[in-house]
This record gives structure tokens, sequence and C-alpha cells, in this order.
């Protein structure tokens, strides 16, 4: 408090040191009229300085890399019949080459590189091919997963079923897009996803299998001035929303605690894990 004091008193006394030079030495002022100017005009200067809108909180760049929990997911929605099975698809996407894309082997990584204190303006890098976009909407095959049709249809082969992570009002939606008329077969058979999205005119089904709050990435908001409040708080908030959408935190025993900071956040969820830090 103290320091943000003799700064503005500093910059007040400078201000108005400069603008008695101006009207006393330049114009050629009297000397009266020329301190109560200087006066003036330094005070006005302060007044639009300490009335200007100044930014509250200052955004850090961060990383994202969701890694789905495959083999649990195949099992409990009937896409496999056992683990063994995830381990021979997990060997095959082990034998594609390094730069060809598959959400199956790497899961996805993405960049916040910028977003807007209004939340209405982000830019996001997609590290995995390279590009940027304005949020997150992706989805991908999830080959060599596919299912026989109950009747086969020659000209329409079997279904396919597809990885999606997309924006929503609370956070990131993750899960799988299935066949609307396989999954009236598989339904009573599969958990209850957390939510269902009917895409009418595809015939197809969005199954959100988990949630990533925003609240999460909260922590790459700091403000401007230190305020530990403001990071307690964030931080309750954070926890708060891990346990309404059913997060926890990855606690690793061996990281040292002087390290934390250098350390990602991790949190995991019955179907994904998720790695998050500064850049």
């Amino acid at each position: 408090m103290r320091l943000r004091w003799a700064q503005s008193a500093a910059a007040f006394l400078f201000t108005a040191g400069l603008a008695f030079l101006l009207c006393d030495y330049i114009a050629d002022f009297p000397l009266r009229q020329s301190v109560v100017l200087a006066l003036v005009i330094a005070g006005l200067v302060h007044a639009v300085r300490h009335n200007a809108k100044q930014p509250l909180l200052r955004f850090s760049p961060y990383n994202v890399f969701i890694r789905p929990t495959w083999s649990q997911i195949l099992i409990d929605y009937h896409l496999i019949a056992k683990p063994e099975d995830w381990q021979l698809i997990e060997h095959s996407l082990k034998k594609l080459p390094l730069d060809e894309r598959s959400a199956l082997r790497y899961g996805i990584h993405f960049t916040i590189v910028h977003q807007s204190d209004d939340f209405e303006r982000t830019l996001i890098y997609w590290n995995h091919d390279h590009s940027f976009a304005s949020e997150i909407d992706f989805e991908e095959e999830m080959v060599p997963i596919k299912a026989k049709r109950e009747v086969e249809i020659p000209m329409l082969g079997d279904y396919d079923f597809y990885f999606f992570a997309k924006w929503a009002v609370d956070g990131y939606n993750l899960g799988i897009v299935v066949p609307d008329s396989w999954w009236h077969t598989k339904k009573q058979m599969c958990p209850k996803p957390f939510m269902e999205v009917s895409r009418h005119p595809t015939g197809q089904v969005e199954l959100v299998l988990a949630t990533i709050p925003y609240r999460e990435f909260d922590v790459y908001w700091k403000p401007v001035e230190w305020n530990s409040a403001y990071n307690e708080n964030t931080i309750k908030r954070r926890d708060a929303y891990r346990v309404k959408f059913a997060w926890a935190a990855i606690i690793d025993e061996d990281d040292a605690p002087e390290l934390a900071l250098d350390l990602p956040e991790g949190i995991y969820h019955k179907y994904f894990e998720v790695k998050h830090r500064a850049v």
C-alpha cells in the first residue's frame, strides 16, 4: 500500500513539475499562475489515470491433454467384450506411423493461447495437427472400432463410432457418438451417460460421458495485484466443481512439494484423465 502511494505521489509531482516548466519557461506565464496551472494539470492527469479502466485479471496461456480410458469406455458400452480386446487394438495402433492422427492412440492435446476477459474471444492451438481454432469442437472416428448391423446392408457396411470433445454451457463435454439404432438395442445394458443428445438428421446420438468444468481452468486467471483471498476462493470453487462433475485430483506422492508449481494439474474421472499446465 505504501509503495503504491509513493509511486502515485511521485507520478503526480513529476507531472506537476513538467507542467510548471511548460507554463513558466515556454509559455512565459507569471510564476503564481504557472504554479496553479501546473497543479491543476497534474490533478487532471492523476484523475484520468486513476479513473481509467484497469484490467483486474491477467490471463496465462495453458495447455490441456485429455486421455480417455478406452478399455473402460469400450467395455462398459459393449464395443469390446474384455480388456484383452483393447490390448490387441492398442497393439495394432502402435504400428501406425507416428504422424498418423488417432484419438484412440494419443487422446487430444490443445493449448488455450489467448482468452478475452469477457470470454467472447478465444484462440486455441490444436497441438496434434498444428492448426488454430476459436472453440473446442473436436470429433474423430474411432478406427478400428466397428459394430455389425442387426440386418446386414452391404451398401452401408458396419456401424461407425466417434469420439468427441466440444464446448457446452458448464464445460467441455467428452463422449462418444453412436448410431441411434445401435444405441436403442444396447441402452439397457450400458451405464447411463451423463447426457444424451440426439442428432436427428444423421441418425446418431451423442453420449456425454463427462464434462470438464470451465472452473477447472480459473487458476490461469490471476489478479493483476496479488490477492491471496482471490486465489484461495478460486481453488475452493474449482474443487467444488470437481466434486459436482465427478472428478478427483491425481495425487503423486513422489512429487516434491517445492516443485508443485511446476507440475501439471491432474484430474481423473471414470472414463478420462486430464492434465493441464501453464505454458
